[in-house]
């Protein structure tokens, strides 16, 4: 029975690892995501940003133009005080040079407000390229690294399955089947030992002749509590005998 009990908690040493690596290779697509994730949200603040250059960028434009146009009617509006001939006239056209000397102080106002926004915005635009050529790099490696471990943990998934299959052909059937059964219902740990009475799977007292069929028969049994595989601890065994 010895070798029964070391074969099962084998297996399932395996089986635990299994779990453990299983669950590690699950994690990598989350974790590639987010950084998939990151990336694109650089992306997205740095084309927003690039927007936002173009968009004040063509109203730059627009404005100096307009400003083109108001200074060329100003010059005309300045020649035609040259030609006015009455008090009336001169006081209208008077008005057209001061609404367009206003005029263009708001242009040339907005369209140097805009040359420092577009100062701020290209160099906001330099240092968000910078840093998303810096993460797409970085970014890049990880994911590497990430589908580089995926690899290692298929060839190590792959080997402790080969080696569980092994292992199990080796075990009488009658614990094996159990145990995979248990496995799948309760997972984690389902072969625990028993020490003065105490199943340590759930921590209860076994019923007390269960427990003296234990010592009498020394065989591997299914804890009437949580039902797991138990065993007598070795020294348990011994103070029998």
């Amino acid at each position: 029975m010895k070798e029964d009990i070391q074969q099962l908690i084998t297996l399932q040493e395996i089986d635990l690892e299994l779990e453990i690596i299983k669950g590690e290779k699950d994690e990598i697509p989350a974790k590639i995501a987010i950084l998939n994730r990151e990336l694109e949200e650089l992306e997205a603040e740095l084309a927003s940003e690039k927007e936002r250059l173009e968009s004040d960028e063509n109203e730059k434009k627009l404005k100096e133009s307009e400003l083109r146009d108001e200074e060329e009617k100003l010059k005309k509006s300045r020649d035609k005080l040259n030609a006015v001939k009455t008090n009336k006239e001169y006081k209208a056209v008077l008005k057209e040079v001061e609404d367009h000397n206003k005029q263009n102080s708001l242009l040339e106002e907005r369209i140097l407000a805009l040359m420092d926004e577009l100062d701020s915005l290209k160099n906001s635009v330099d240092v968000l390229e910078s840093k998303l050529n810096e993460r797409r790099a970085e970014i890049g490696a990880e994911v590497g690294d990430l589908t580089k471990k995926t690899d290692e943990i298929d060839k190590s998934i792959g080997s402790k399955q080969d080696k569980r299959e092994k292992l199990l052909a080796k075990i009488d059937p009658k614990y094996s089947e159990t145990y995979n059964r248990l496995s799948k219902r309760l997972g984690g740990t389902v072969v625990v030992s028993v020490s003065k009475g105490i199943c340590s799977g759930c921590f209860m007292n076994l019923p007390p002749q269960f427990f003296n069929e234990m010592l009498r028969d020394l065989d591997i049994k299914i804890c009437p509590n949580c039902s797991r595989l138990i065993f007598l601890k070795e020294d348990e065994a011994v103070k029998k005998d």
